[in-house]
């Protein structure tokens, strides 16, 4: 028996030889890589780069978010708004590769006016291509409903599972190889002198999965992914845009996958949901390398990943910001990680769920944690903690703070009190509330414009109203007028 278990174990050495073989066939540089000057030059010219992992609230996945029958600007615009008043810049968006391949010039159309949303904002924007979490398989139209308390229900790999695996082991289609290639290049040739795109970002955390068809067996691929990462990046560099390009890094599953991204990436894209700590210890590690880091994903509070703690270490280290999670919605990204698992502790299998009916419905509101793991608003525009926001805006300078008072005075109360009127302004029915705008003053908000005439309905306290009640329809505003001719206003304030 001595010589079969010989052969056999030959036979396991060469199979075990060829696939490393051609593992290290795409563990290699691809040509077109930024230098490190040069990166870091590009990185030094830009403000320090806040913004969060962006999904509108209305949309359950990226098909949700960009194919036509479910586009939402209105969505868009206002919590971009949201995003611009805490002092965010910048927001990494996924797209899809099946939206693409069905409607490429109408994902172009929508994405350009994403981008004018974003540039009315001040906020440049990048987009991520190819993604392994989260559920396999990926289909166009009718998006499922979240499932009740479950974190990130319907978010999709792209491209599915079943293409991955198909294209690692060469047995993709012709069609299906070149739609994957043309969802990367010719997007990438369209927009690529583009100034309102900060970047581009080729593979989020290539090699992951979590089980969401609910099976015992590990739904990770681990360097499966390792031929698409490689693909990606020579798609890319034929492209050739003007804007910087990374892949994730640390987050990634499969040392394959992590070393192609990292010697092919113009700036670093690291993810982690731990400490200060370990956080400190990830740039240093990557910083090493001499080039930009950016901290693409953090924010999981039940970890020790909160606002206090992350977002002024990345500050100090001069590390882009990028929480996940703007906007608390149909992705239940507020719960945590646990939530896709039983009291067993077993995977929950979420198409199981959606037939018992265990789904948030439409109109029905988004249930949520004690303490949220991801996300800072509400679809109101009210925040998860005050607190948070109060030190976004500190940090990304919306708030001037006076080293010199004690109390942290706000030296600036005008750019926070007026962003939390607009956002109370935004907030519909049932859950809005009478906004009160009393102005104090002298002649002119009284309505003397040559004296004795008075004409209130052209003096600015009416017109600022009418102007309002334009811009913001969904709130019940009320204007007072203590004005009177010959007074000022703190006369006036004292009086009312």
């Amino acid at each position: 028996m001595k010589p079969v278990f010989s052969l056999i174990g030959l036979l396991l050495l060469t199979v075990a030889l060829h696939s490393q073989q051609d593992s290290l066939q795409y563990v290699k540089e691809v040509p077109g890589r930024w230098s490190a000057a040069k990166a870091n030059e590009w990185y030094a010219r830009q403000p320090w780069l806040v913004g969060a992992n962006y999904i509108p609230a209305s949309a359950i996945n990226q098909i949700e978010m960009w194919q036509e029958s479910t586009w939402d600007p209105a969505t868009i615009d206002k919590e971009l708004g949201w995003a611009a008043g805490v002092g965010m810049n910048t927001m990494r968006v996924y797209l899809h590769d099946l939206v693409w391949a069905s409607d490429e010039k109408g994902l172009y159309k929508r994405m350009d006016a994403f981008l004018n949303i974003c540039k009315k904002h001040g906020i440049r924007p990048w987009f991520v291509f190819f993604d392994d979490c989260h559920f396999p398989q990926a289909s166009l139209g009718e998006q499922p409903l979240p499932v009740i308390g479950f974190h990130n229900s319907g978010w999709l790999n792209s491209p599915s599972r079943a293409v991955a695996l198909r294209f690692a082991e060469g047995r993709a289609s012709k069609k299906e190889v070149n739609n994957l290639q043309g969802y990367v290049q010719k997007t990438m040739e369209h927009f690529a002198n583009d100034e309102r795109i900060l970047m581009w970002e080729l593979y989020n955390e290539p090699g992951r999965g979590n089980n969401m068809e609910g099976n015992s067996a590990g739904s990770a691929i681990g360097d499966q992914s390792m031929k698409l990462v490689y693909a990606s990046w020579l798609w890319a560099r034929k492209a050739n845009p003007s804007q910087p390009i990374t892949s994730c890094t640390e987050g990634s599953l499969g040392n394959g996958n992590i070393a192609i991204n990292r010697m092919n990436s113009d700036l670093l894209s690291i993810h982690n949901y731990g400490g200060a700590k370990r956080v400190k210890e990830l740039i240093d590690k990557y910083k090493a390398e001499g080039r930009p880091v950016m901290m693409t994903e953090w924010l999981a509070r039940t970890n020790g990943s909160t606002v206090h703690a992350i977002l002024p270490l990345l500050k100090e280290e001069k590390v882009a910001a990028i929480n996940w999670g703007l906007v608390s919605g149909k992705t239940g990204t507020v719960w945590p990680w646990k939530s896709r698992n039983d009291a067993n502790n077993q995977p929950i299998n979420v198409v199981e769920q959606r037939a018992k009916g265990h789904v948030v419905k439409p109109g029905q509101e988004f249930p949520e944690p004690p303490i949220w793991f991801h996300d800072l608003f509400r679809v109101d525009g009210s925040p998860f903690n005050e607190k948070e926001i109060q030190l976004f805006r500190e940090l990304t300078g919306k708030i001037q703070v006076d080293p010199k008072l004690s109390n942290g005075t706000d030296t600036t109360l005008k750019g926070r009190y007026l962003s939390e009127i607009k956002a109370a302004m935004q907030v519909e029915w049932p859950k809005n509330r009478t906004i009160h705008l009393l102005f104090h003053g002298h002649s002119v908000p009284a309505g003397y414009f040559v004296t004795p005439e008075v004409n209130s309905f052209s003096a600015y306290p009416l017109l600022t109203h009418q102007q309002l009640s334009v811009n913001y329809q969904h709130a019940v505003i009320n204007v007072m007028n203590t004005a009177i001719g010959g007074e000022d206003a703190e006369k006036g304030a004292a009086r009312f």
